[in-house]
């Protein structure tokens, strides 16, 4: 079996029955798009990325509608020390399962050679599955998950397996997608990791230690508590119109191209929920309850009219699941208790805005 097969045969039989329980539906947009795919081309799937749910949400959906899975590319921490350990022992052992660690950082050693990885996945005709996100509006590098919320600019780099396979006349496209979550399993870890990466940063070696420490606890508690015990809430998965990466130029031109409009395609696949629409008003300063959902409502005229997707949950209902999770209270007014994850929230559909 190679690594495709037992990424699938592992993610499957150790996930599946779990990630259904972990949400109240699970909605898929989009599955035409993948259908129109040609039955021996190559597919480079590329996600925003929310949680580290995705790398075992995606390839699920995939599995169940009758696709094939795609090899992954993580973040290296996945792989060693006790977030790996941590994800071992509550999920499984993604390097055996033929999962491919990428540095995280500036382009490397490491980077050229999960590139070469991958191309050899497409070159093959098999799927793989990357998430590209890696600068924040400043130019700043920032891989692995959006800890703000903030949606990031795709790496061309990342782009190039695609680029060269077809070069070496492979048929080859990429499919732009997102995964919305209502509620963001880990979400309310990720004040605390902000903080720790500012620590990482300090001159002070201690404070650097003590950050690094703190950092690795709090994405071990991840896998041990909260992947999957998000307590219900939607998840959204939406696919975009495959990309025929013939259309595009060879070398640097042509990855950053084909890393724009992927980049465009799956920041409009990603899903305004109506959690996030009520967030954006708590933070405008909207408590009453009849004028933010009335603000609601106006939003997410402006999120249609611009091409962003909304979700299903109605605002009523959003505001209890807040409530349930003590981020805000109910009363004569809306009252925030936890400021940042309504800030968090809210940022998710900034480039919807």
């Amino acid at each position: 079996m190679d690594d495709t097969g037992r990424y699938c045969k592992t993610i499957w039989e150790n996930t599946h029955e779990r990630i259904e329980k972990s949400f109240n539906k699970i909605i898929v947009h989009g599955e035409e798009n993948l259908k129109q795919l040609p039955e021996d081309s190559a597919v480079l799937y590329a996600s925003l990325h929310k949680s580290h749910m995705d790398y075992f949400i995606i390839p699920v959906v995939l599995i169940r509608m009758g696709f094939s899975c795609p090899a992954i590319a993580a973040g290296e921490n996945l792989f060693k020390g006790p977030v790996g350990d941590a994800l071992k022992k509550n999920v499984c052992d993604i390097a055996k399962a033929g999962a491919v660690p990428i540095k995280r950082g500036n382009a490397t050693k490491e980077l050229i050679e999960a590139c070469g990885f991958l191309e050899a996945v497409l070159m093959k005709g098999n799927s793989a599955l990357i998430f590209p996100e890696a600068k924040d509006r400043e130019g700043k590098i920032k891989t692995g998950r959006s800890y703000d919320g903030r949606a990031r600019y795709f790496a061309p780099a990342l782009f190039s397996s695609a680029v060269n396979a077809c070069r070496n006349s492979k048929e080859v496209y990429v499919v732009p997608m997102a995964v919305s979550y209502e509620f963001v399993p880990e979400s309310f870890v990720f004040p605390e990791l902000i903080k720790c990466s500012e620590m990482m940063k300090s001159e002070d070696r201690s404070a650097r230690e003590f950050g690094k420490n703190l950092y690795l606890q709090l994405e071990r508690r991840t896998f041990e508590e909260y992947l999957f015990n998000s307590g219900g809430g939607n998840v959204y998965i939406d696919f975009s119109e495959p990309i025929s990466v013939r259309d595009f130029p060879a070398g640097k031109e042509g990855r950053t191209e084909l890393a724009l409009a992927s980049q465009k395609a799956a920041f409009s696949a990603h899903r305004a929920t109506p959690i996030a629409i009520l967030s954006r008003g708590l933070l405008e300063g909207k408590t009453d309850v009849c004028r933010l959902i009335a603000r609601c409502s106006e939003l997410e005229e402006k999120i249609k009219a611009n091409h962003g997707r909304t979700g299903e949950t109605g605002y009523a209902s959003a505001l209890e699941y807040l409530k349930e999770r003590k981020v805000v209270e109910l009363a004569a007014e809306t009252v925030v208790l936890r400021k940042e994850i309504v800030e968090y929230n809210a940022n998710t559909i900034e480039h919807l805005l």
